[in-house]
């Protein structure tokens, strides 16, 4: 019993005939469980990694027929082409892994529902509205001592964005259905 809480504590696996099982254990209770993997969860990891694997030669074979049908024009360049592919296709996608791969996941609310769907569509119709002729509404009422200015004229278009795209949607769903700053991500 000894061995198997040691086994239990280092996280390995066994298999006993036909069965494989992993050994774990829980430091705050003390009890060691058996967790049986399936011959169907082998192949959903099996699976998993090979569609990974497909996505990731399919993304590549099509960069490179890109890449090679560019070459044929005479103003490309290939070290932008591939400044590119490093910048975006490794550094970044590094970098985003690194930062998150110990992030814990915030928990995710249940309490959506038709309401606040409903109010959801409502408010892209209304922004989609907005973005047909608002911005520039808005910009025809304000003093133009104030659109002449270029830091104004930004400071004023950061305010519209910031207004419509965050701070509205933010007061509806904080204010109206009683999401907490968690359920944002704050």
């Amino acid at each position: 019993m000894d061995r198997l809480v040691r086994k239990a504590m280092s996280g390995q696996s066994q298999r006993v005939g036909d069965n494989a099982f992993h050994l774990s254990s829980s430091e705050s209770t003390g009890r060691v469980r058996c967790i049986y993997t399936t011959e169907m969860q082998e192949v959903a990891i099996i699976s998993q990694t090979s569609s990974r694997n497909f996505v990731l030669i399919v993304g590549l074979a099509l960069y490179c027929g890109a890449f090679a049908l560019l070459l044929g024009n005479p103003s490309f360049e290939p070290a932008a082409a591939f400044v590119v592919l490093v910048v975006f296709g490794i550094v970044l996608p590094l970098i985003a892994w690194l930062t998150t791969r110990n992030a814990v996941p915030l928990s995710i609310s249940d309490q959506s529902g038709v309401p606040e769907l409903i109010v959801l569509i409502a408010y892209v119709v209304a922004v989609s509205l907005y973005l047909i002729g608002g911005p520039q509404w808005v910009d025809q009422h304000l003093p133009s001592g104030w659109t002449n200015s270029q830091q104004i004229k930004f400071v004023i278009t950061l305010a519209k964005k910031l207004l419509v795209f965050v701070a509205i949607p933010f007061a509806i769903f904080r204010f109206c259905f009683g999401y907490r700053l968690r359920d944002f991500g704050i």
